[in-house]
């Protein structure tokens, strides 16, 4: 029910970046499976039903990383560059990781992930928190694609 709300009010992406997400969206599939704790898997599995099912707990979610993000924003134009987007994916992998969540920490993601971001919307630097959760609906959706792959091959 969320991803189709997140679907509805996201901007339109091209085929070109949609692929490059679900890319980017493999490769943390490949290094969350890799490495992740069977703690942090339970409590991924338990995110996710979460973020699919309750409302309340997505709209806390989103109101810490709302947050963050501000904070982040050092200039207060409402975009983060790419300075300003390794501050705010920091403090929300830092929230994650309090939580217990696994953290994404492979060579070279916070600058492969502001460049997808940034391409969202061609029209201004940097992104907004807008083009953050166009890209956090359309990675659930490619991870949801890989988890069922990997399990219908067990």
């Amino acid at each position: 029910r969320i991803l189709v709300i997140m679907a509805q009010a996201a901007p339109a992406i091209s085929a070109e970046l949609s692929a490059k997400i679900r890319e980017f969206t493999k490769k943390n599939f490949d290094h969350f499976e890799a490495n992740v704790t069977q703690e942090q898997r339970d409590l991924a599995t338990t995110d996710l039903a979460k973020f699919k099912a309750e409302p309340e707990w997505v709209q806390a979610r989103v109101a810490e990383m709302n947050g963050d993000f501000a904070e982040a924003d050092a200039d207060g134009n409402g975009r983060l560059d790419a300075a300003e987007s390794r501050v705010f994916l920091t403090k929300v992998f830092e929230r994650g990781a309090a939580r217990g969540n696994f953290t994404l920490s492979w060579d070279g993601y916070h600058e492969q992930a502001y460049e997808i971001y940034n391409a969202i919307d061609s029209s201004a630097d940097g992104y907004n928190m807008a083009d953050f959760m166009t890209m956090a609906g359309a990675t659930v959706g490619f991870w949801e694609e890989f988890k069922a792959a990997k399990e219908a091959a067990q």
